[in-house]
């Protein structure tokens, strides 16, 4: 690895460690906020699954983005995942209004499940980095780094959507200009 990927490595980490800090700090003041709506039990049960399911989360998406630049599968990938982590929350919200849980009681157990779905994720990542990214073939760092976005809040910009569906034919057309 070059001293420049390195750079540009250490500079995604440190905004994606921020991010994430945020993430989890914001989760965390619901958390307090709603500590005394909480079932010790049921909120930890909740928190692991959300944890484990975002650690395996993460190690499946670090693997992605080894993919190539312009590979679709790791967009669609990692739209699939945001819009299954959608449903799950409006599916959550519908059901325990129609069994009639108190809004309060809900946010409670959701802010818990993030947050721990949060720490999963930025432990998911930083583990596989550290297992992992020594391993890659050249062609894969090259790759990891390209695909790492740097924000966690705003991760795609236009062009890079663009980029990415565009179809093979034209994509190749565009790359012998």
């Amino acid at each position: 690895m070059t001293q420049e990927q390195l750079q540009i490595l250490a500079r995604k980490r440190r905004q994606r460690f921020i991010e994430y800090i945020v993430l989890i700090g914001f989760q965390g003041f619901f958390v307090t906020a709603f500590l005394r709506l909480f079932h010790p039990v049921l909120a930890l049960s909740f928190a692991a699954v959300s944890f484990g399911l975002s650690w395996n989360l993460a190690q499946l998406r670090e693997q992605r983005r080894t993919l190539d630049l312009r590979d679709s599968r790791r967009l669609v990938g990692d739209a699939l995942e945001s819009m299954i982590l959608m449903l799950f929350l409006v599916i959550v919200g519908i059901g325990a209004r129609f069994i009639g849980i108190p809004f309060t009681t809900v946010m409670a157990y959701l802010s818990a499940s993030l947050m721990a779905y949060f720490i999963g994720a930025f432990l998911g990542e930083s583990v596989w980095i550290k297992r992992s990214l020594a391993d890659l073939p050249e062609t894969g760092l090259h790759n990891y780094i390209a695909n790492l976005n740097r924000s966690l809040f705003f991760p795609y910009n236009l062009s890079y959507l663009q980029q990415a569906f565009r179809s093979p034919r034209r994509r190749n057309k565009n790359d012998d200009k």
